[in-house]
């Protein structure tokens, strides 16, 4: 059962982890040279896939 939680902890620091690497790339690197806040943070489907 250990090995399950362990496991369980590891795929949850993975998966906020990489939300977060996508979230900083965007803000921090595809806005400014874009200027398209609103085509990259609200719409789409990577909107979706993040929060569903």
């Amino acid at each position: 059962m250990k090995l399950r939680k362990r496991s369980v902890e590891v795929f949850r620091y993975l998966s906020v982890s990489m939300l977060l690497m996508t979230v900083f790339v965007t803000v921090c690197i595809l806005v400014p040279v874009t200027k398209k806040v609103k085509e990259l943070m609200f719409s789409g489907s990577g909107l979706f896939h993040h929060l569903g």
